[in-house]
C-alpha cells in the first residue's frame, strides 16, 4: 500500500475554522520503522463539502497521502499512525493497522 485516504470535519459547530493547506498543516507518518513529515507535494486535500482553505463547521475535506517514499512500504498487518498538525487547533491522530489479508479486485467492463 502506498496511499492513505481519510476525511476531516469540524468537531463542533462552535469550533474555530482550521486552515487546510500545505502552508498551515503538517502531516506526519509514523510506524515501527520510521517517522517522517510528509512533504507538501505528497498530500492533497479535496473538498467534499465546502471550499477554500478553511475547514468550517459542516464542511468535510478528504486528505490523500502518498507514501511511495517510505521504506519499507505498508504491508499486511502493519500498524501506522498519521498525525495531522494544523498551525492552530488540535492535532488529529489516526492509528490504523493494515488488514492481514489484502485482495485486489479488478472491474472490467
Amino acid at each position: 500500500m502506498d496511499t492513505i485516504k481519510f476525511n476531516l470535519s469540524s468537531a463542533s459547530d462552535t469550533a474555530e475554522p482550521v486552515e487546510v493547506s500545505s502552508a498551515a498543516m503538517v502531516n506526519t507518518y509514523l510506524d515501527a520503522d520510521q517517522a517522517l513529515n510528509v512533504a507538501s507535494s505528497d498530500w492533497n486535500a479535496t473538498w467534499l463539502t465546502g471550499s477554500g482553505d478553511l475547514l468550517n463547521a459542516g464542511e468535510q475535506v478528504e486528505i490523500v497521502v502518498s507514501l511511495t517514499g517510505i521504506t519499507p512500504l505498508l504491508g499486511k498487518s502493519k500498524e501506522f499512525t498519521i498525525n495531522v498538525k494544523p498551525k492552530q487547533g488540535a492535532v488529529v491522530t489516526i492509528n490504523r493497522t493494515i488488514p492481514a489479508e489484502l485482495f485486489l479486485s479488478l472491474l472490467l467492463e
